[in-house]
């Protein structure tokens, strides 16, 4: 993750283009499972869509399956980008806000 975060430009893809916004989440273990993340999120969206942003994206490892039933109960989907490595991207309209 650290090597990720020092070459952004690999994320400059033709293929976010549709998704302006980037979010990033973490919750100690303790807050997790709690509401916390949802709520989190809720907010996010909503500030995101009341400013006129269409969609969000995010980088997730991929083998944290966990954060990936999350994001997929909240209606974020797959976006395919070319030699993705240990991550997954995924993206969502802004709209209608998470319930």
């Amino acid at each position: 993750m650290v090597a990720l975060m020092h070459d952004p430009e690999r994320m400059v893809l033709p293929e976010l283009a549709g998704y302006p916004a980037h979010l990033h989440i973490d919750l100690l273990p303790g807050y997790q499972r709690a509401g916390h993340g949802r709520a989190l999120m809720t907010a996010f969206l909503h500030a995101l869509a009341a400013k006129g942003v269409p969609a969000v994206r995010l980088t997730m490892l991929t083998v944290n399956t966990r954060a990936r039933a999350f994001y997929d109960r909240l209606g974020f989907h797959e976006i395919p980008v070319p030699d993705p490595g240990p991550v997954t991207c995924l993206g969502r309209s802004t709209e209608p806000p998470v319930t």
